[in-house]
């Protein structure tokens, strides 16, 4: 899984800026995290389908109508 892309020259800091971040967190969410990308991906998609229907639902229902208008008229940053 890519998730960015660094000029050689960059790499090592890049490198040691992810592996600092990952060592800050907790053990167990490391773990679990590898468990989660390591279980057979049907799985995964299955669940991938479960939570885009779920969230579908959650964009025809009435908070997202409300919450999308709230940030439609939100204050305009001056800049």
């Amino acid at each position: 899984m890519v998730t960015t892309v660094h000029a050689q020259s960059d790499l090592a800091q890049a490198v040691d800026a992810t592996v600092t971040a990952l060592a800050s967190k907790p053990l167990w969410s490391l773990v679990e995290t590898k468990r989660l990308l390591r279980s057979p991906s049907d799985e995964v998609v299955a669940r991938m389908a479960l939570e885009s229907e779920a969230f579908a639902r959650g964009l025809r229902g009435p908070a997202f109508a409300q919450a999308a208008e709230a940030f439609r008229n939100r204050p305009k940053a001056v800049v």
